[in-house]
């Protein structure tokens, strides 16, 4: 079987982040993390404060910084598991701030409960750089659940009405991560002239 190059780095860069996965999370995460590598260039990346992360399923910009150069082509990836699910995304061509650093950043939907997340860059001589795995882990998670005690006279209609708001606020956040994955293909759209 013939795999191409660009195929072995992405399995290399999966294998590498799903094995250090559960010791990732038995560390404490550092709000600030830089990685370097043998030719100088160093990705640095603040982790979002998890009292400000926005509603589930809203868009939350991540970005990374790379140091020591300054260019804004490089190929940089996020590999990151949203609640569960695996998210391998190409990041999009970098600018330059204002201190003429290149500055990678794409949004995602906020999750629900936890994220982990790195970024991946190849240099123009093939070798990655790396950063540590990242932990968004909210505080606590929304699951609406009303209990009606049974000595009520008419407890079967509150605990049905009851039930109902709770489907009703799981279909809010459904239709949230809905609204999101349209404006994701509206942009997708946009980029491809369609």
């Amino acid at each position: 079987m013939v795999v191409s190059r660009s195929m072995g780095i992405y399995i290399l860069v999966a294998l590498l982040f799903l094995a250090g996965l559960v010791l990732e999370l038995l560390r404490v995460p550092n709000t600030v993390q830089a990685a370097e590598s043998s030719n100088s260039i160093e990705l640095y990346h603040r982790v979002p404060d998890i009292k400000n992360l926005p509603a589930p399923a809203t868009m939350m910009p991540i970005a990374v910084e790379v140091r020591n150069t300054k260019k804004t082509d490089l190929k940089i990836r996020l590999v990151a598991s949203r609640d569960g699910k695996m998210i391998d995304l190409a990041m999009p061509q970098g600018v330059l701030n204002v201190q003429d650093v290149p500055v990678y950043q794409v949004e995602l939907p906020a999750p629900l409960a936890y994220m982990t997340y790195q970024f991946v860059a190849q240099t123009e001589d093939g070798t990655l750089v790396t950063t540590r795995r990242f932990i968004l882990r909210r505080n606590c998670i929304q699951k609406f659940q009303v209990n009606v005690p049974d000595t009520v006279g008419d407890a079967e209609f509150r605990k049905n009405i009851a039930d109902l708001v709770g489907k009703a606020r799981s279909l809010e956040r459904d239709t949230a991560n809905y609204e999101t994955a349209l404006k994701l293909i509206d942009g997708l759209k946009v980029l491809t002239g369609e």
